[in-house]
């Protein structure tokens, strides 16, 4: 349940994270056993996010402090 809540609080710096250009197509909906699910808003910024997956992986985590998102899975949706 922590890492669930230090994980949401990534919401807070997310623009910083992620670039302005994603956080503004892009928001966290769900966290759970490592996997962190983004909604995007449409294929385009998908396809965007999953190239920079390793980028933005290592960017929450050092964010976070701890090693506790494993993967990211993309939802398309608003």
């Amino acid at each position: 349940l922590f890492r669930k809540i230090r994980v949401f609080e990534l919401n807070k710096d997310w623009e910083e994270i992620v670039g302005e250009p994603i956080a503004n197509h892009s928001s966290i909906v769900d966290f759970s056993e490592g996997t962190l699910i983004i909604r995007v808003d449409d294929g385009m910024w998908l396809n965007e996010m999953k190239l920079r997956e390793k980028i933005l992986l290592e960017r929450m985590n050092s964010s976070l402090g701890v090693e506790a998102i494993k993967r990211i899975r993309f939802r398309i949706g608003r």
